[in-house]
């Protein structure tokens, strides 16, 4: 039995809460390559953020001292207009959903910049650790198998970062008037 045509505004939703995670994705996964310790941090700041968001209890149940604070956590919105949706069949309040579309939207500007400023810096990084963990490996007598399992893991990671920011290289040449991209010699053709 199928609850409703109001089920159909969860596409839009859904690609927002995408949005908000590719925004945070993207700028914690550069601030990784450079800070390690950022990958333990957003483990933990995300398990406080799962639980002062209004995931697996309605808002209504919090004091009403604290509803106020709500409002500052972007995910509360977007958890609470999917309880409208799929718990109360009802469209949510799209006004309250504008501050974690700014939030993604600046996260993914923000994101995307970082990666792009840093792309070259992040290949020395990934190459850095990976003769690191390549000199640590053979130091110690280890298994030289695992200094070449670091290897590919950290040329593949370089070839991503490479061959991403080609990619977006790609957007920013100007378009003939045909519509179609300018585009240099092929790889092949230096």
């Amino acid at each position: 039995n199928f609850p409703g045509v109001v089920y159909l505004a969860i596409v839009p939703l859904l690609i927002l809460q995408v949005l908000l995670a590719i925004g945070l994705g993207m700028v914690t996964g550069v601030l990784n390559v450079f800070f390690r310790d950022v990958g333990q941090f957003v483990t933990i700041a995300m398990q406080f953020w799962f639980w002062l968001t209004p995931i697996v209890y309605p808002a209504s149940i919090l004091p009403a001292e604290v509803r106020p604070v709500l409002v500052y956590n972007p995910m509360a919105a977007v958890m609470q207009a999917h309880q409208q949706i799929l718990v109360e069949g009802r469209l949510p309040d799209w006004n309250s959903l504008i501050p974690a579309g700014l939030m993604a939207l600046l996260l993914c500007i923000l994101g995307m910049r970082l990666f792009r400023k840093r792309s070259g810096e992040m290949v020395d990084e990934l190459d850095s650790r990976h003769a690191a963990v390549h000199r640590r490996t053979i130091g110690h007598g280890a298994d030289v198998h695992l200094g070449a399992h670091a290897a590919q893991h950290v040329a593949l990671q370089a070839f991503l970062v490479v061959e991403s920011h080609h990619v977006m290289a790609t957007f920013d040449e100007p378009l003939h008037e045909s519509g179609s991209r300018e585009t240099g010699p092929s790889r092949g053709e230096d």
